[in-house]
């Protein structure tokens, strides 16, 4: 199966409200997807962590390297595009852009024996994860005591066992906002404040998927069936390759050009 086109989709849609961390404010949400054609007529999807149009670039180097390749040999690509580029970074928008292509590569060889991936590494480990609620970031108006305080409870009425909150705002501020959210989800619920850490080996627990309940139209509109959760909980998908369609009208309606 030879890999006949690699293309990118740089999307971005403006948010109806900003929002911020203790970092920086955010005002549009981006994505780079990446998309991969073969001569059987199969197509791989992937994605691209972090900003779009530094990975578009990194994935239009790359292109020439994967035309004409055999879409199975997905360790041996990897490596070749890693080792061709190693010298100009061994980690940040070089690997972002390579793992978009990995993500669409495993796409197409779940495809093409049709087989979810999880089942072509050897799984699955369990039917479906428990998920946290991400959110909870500041707005340019109101109390966050209050607006955080109600949004936190909204998580919790949805089902979820576990909520994480954005710190750094100093410490008065942070401890203000933490005990309003604690005390407003009770004390059943999680509340993180930084990701999880690795759990000692000899009490292991089982993971816990990211949910992001933030406003974000790219991925509210991307897939054909969207991702939801069930009371806190996400069902792996059971399709061949990553188990997701795209929906291309979401790739026409937040395309931006380079």
């Amino acid at each position: 199966m030879k890999i006949t086109n690699v293309r990118a989709h740089m999307l971005e849609a403006r948010l109806s409200q900003p929002f911020a961390y203790s970092r920086a404010w955010y005002s549009t949400r981006t994505a780079l997807i990446v998309e991969i054609e073969t001569d059987q007529g199969l197509v791989g999807w992937g994605e691209c962590y972090g900003p779009a149009r530094i990975n578009c670039a990194v994935i239009a180097s790359i292109r020439p390297l994967l035309l004409q390749q055999d879409a199975l040999r997905i360790e041996w690509l990897w490596h070749e595009i890693y080792a061709r580029f190693r010298d100009h970074g061994q980690k940040g928008a070089i690997i972002q852009g390579l793992s978009g292509i990995d993500i669409a590569l495993w796409d197409l060889k779940g495809k093409y024996f049709g087989q979810p991936i999880h089942r072509l590494l050897g799984g699955p480990m369990r039917s479906q994860v428990d998920a946290y609620a991400t959110g909870l970031y500041r707005r340019d108006a109101g109390n966050p005591e209050i607006y955080l305080s109600e949004e936190a409870r909204r998580y919790r009425d949805e089902g979820f066992k576990a909520i994480k909150l954005k710190v750094g705002f100093g410490i008065d501020d942070d401890v203000r906002t933490t005990r309003a959210v604690r005390t407003a989800i009770g004390s059943d619920v999680g509340l993180m404040i930084v990701p999880p850490l690795t759990p000692p080996s000899l009490k292991p627990i089982e993971p816990v998927l990211e949910f992001d309940r933030t406003e974000h139209p790219i991925r509210q509109s991307l897939l054909a069936e969207a991702i939801e959760h069930h009371n806190g909980a996400v069902a792996i998908p059971e399709g061949p390759g990553l188990g997701v369609e795209v929906n291309r009208e979401a790739l026409r309606q937040f395309r931006i050009s380079e």
